[in-house]
């Protein structure tokens, strides 16, 4: 599964990094109460970082989360995968390889590394990855089956 799309520096916005969030479910945010379904897998992510980051020193908070978890620990959990790209290239790739073969919904969202929330003793041996654009547009991706 390939996903593409373009560096917010090139259009002058400061960001960190960038987190993917994958769900097997469409948004329901306008479902009536009476159709949704309880059971359902939570989000996992995909943290995208400039090359040369070292994903071990970072937490992490997503939508509204206070709770900073470490990247490193959540790998493998809420996190598939953390990939790198080129922070100078004009647009960004991201390829996975080893998906199920199932339809899943898509959206991203900018990262931006935000110190002032951590206690001094946490700013000096971790990084904080928030979550500080909205998500975008909710896209289809998947392996499709043929």
């Amino acid at each position: 599964m390939q996903f593409s799309w373009k560096n917010s520096k090139e259009l002058g916005e400061s960001i960190d990094g960038y987190i993917i969030k994958m769900t097997d479910k469409i948004d329901d945010k306008d479902t009536p109460i009476s159709f949704w379904d309880f059971f359902r897998k939570k989000p996992k992510y995909i943290v995208v970082l400039p090359k040369g980051t070292e994903y071990t020193k970072g937490l992490i908070t997503i939508d509204g989360d206070t709770i900073k978890k470490p990247i490193n620990l959540e790998l493998g959990d809420s996190i598939l995968a953390v990939e790198y790209y080129d922070p100078t290239q004009n647009n960004i790739t991201v390829t996975l390889k080893d998906m199920e073969r199932k339809r899943l919904y898509t959206n991203i969202a900018a990262l931006t590394i935000t110190q002032e929330d951590l206690t001094a003793n946490q700013r000096e041996s971790f990084i904080l990855y928030k979550k500080t654009s909205p998500w975008s547009n909710q896209t289809v991706a998947g392996v499709q089956n043929l």
